[in-house]
């Protein structure tokens, strides 16, 4: 039985911001493989480079130094335009401030990434539907982001973030404006 590769993985990989004596080194030889149905949690103190792995790993910023590969693929070495429509099919993102599109609906929002594959309006759009009720807000999908609360936006996301069936989602903080739900039974 062999083992599964890794989906994505990364390797000594390093990031500053600004160079030279001002740099702040904030990736100093980060290295993991991500597997498939593997969940993996980063922890750290705020400002240990949580974030900034996530955006390395997510091909939104190049490495200073390391390897990051993609299904054991170098993206580095592929056109912006290919990396791309690879970061669009294989990786979902949830970023920790939403970062959803406030001219569009939740549900344009949450559609976006398979119109931008070349997928028709209509099935973008019943994706979508389907991917809004499944995190429980369809009820809100005719809404701009700005009005929905800071929960539904992080779910609206998610479901932005699942709508291609990524290899692999990025996920930021994803709970960070989602609240418990309460059983109201056992609340005194």
């Amino acid at each position: 039985m062999s083992e599964a590769l890794p989906v994505l993985s990364c390797r000594d990989v390093r990031y500053s911001y600004g160079k030279g004596e001002n740099g702040v080194h904030v990736l100093r030889g980060a290295s993991l493989d991500l597997f498939p149905g593997g969940l993996t949690a980063v922890i750290g103190p705020s400002g240990s480079g949580k974030s900034t792995l996530l955006y390395v790993l997510g091909l939104l910023a190049r490495p200073d130094g390391g390897t990051v590969l993609i299904r054991g693929r170098d993206p580095w070495k592929i056109s912006e335009i290919r990396r791309s429509g690879l970061r669009n099919r294989s990786l979902g993102f949830v970023f920790q401030f939403h970062h959803l599109l406030e001219e569009f609906t939740v549900a344009e929002n949450v559609a976006m990434p398979c119109m931008i594959s070349g997928m028709s309006r209509r099935l973008s759009m019943e994706r979508a539907g389907a991917l809004l009720e499944e995190v429980g807000i369809l009820h809100r999908a005719g809404h701009f982001p700005s009005e929905v609360s800071g929960g539904e936006r992080q779910r609206a996301a998610l479901a932005r973030a699942l709508d291609m069936e990524p290899s692999v989602v990025l996920a930021d903080e994803p709970t960070g404006h989602l609240r418990r739900q309460v059983d109201r039974k056992s609340v005194v």
